[in-house]
């Protein structure tokens, strides 16, 4: 998996260099990311596509367990904090 999302990232920058076009590397760099883990992790294909979606889906996961593993006072699911 990794080198197939590799080599298909190689390309696309060889086709940007070709074109004189930038590349915006963290993004670049992120979407690999995204697509070994997802493919380690979840055993599923993380197409360049849907990165971005997934990208958010697991900042907003991260999100939640930041918030809940350093709040002082625990509440049950379902309460209102006031």
């Amino acid at each position: 998996m990794g080198n197939a999302a590799c080599d298909r990232i190689f390309a696309k920058w060889d086709a940007a260099h070709g074109a004189g076009r930038p590349i915006e590397l963290a993004g670049e760099m992120q979407q690999l990311a995204l697509s070994v883990i997802g493919h380690a992790l979840l055993s599923v294909e993380v197409g360049w596509s849907n990165a971005a979606r997934f990208a958010k889906a697991v900042r907003d996961g991260l999100r939640l367990l930041r918030r809940r593993n350093t709040s002082i006072v625990r509440f049950p699911p379902g309460c209102r904090r006031r």
